[in-house]
């Protein structure tokens, strides 16, 4: 976050539901809200569960 700010870029921490949310409405494609390391890999992450970012992608219903 330090060099974020450093930067001048402004990063808000959310959670996987608080990213969740901004799909409201939406469906969401395969594999969902999931930490961007795990998002499609060529290989699979060492910890698939550790999240920097999150990523996520729908259309409308």
């Amino acid at each position: 976050m330090a060099a974020a700010e450093a930067a001048g870029v402004t990063l808000v921490p959310r959670t996987q539901a608080e990213v969740g949310e901004f799909f409201t409405g939406l469906e969401l494609i395969d594999p969902g809200v999931t930490p961007v390391l795990s998002w499609r890999p060529d290989t699979p992450p060492a910890d698939p569960r550790v999240a920097y970012y999150w990523a996520g992608i729908a259309r409308r219903a």
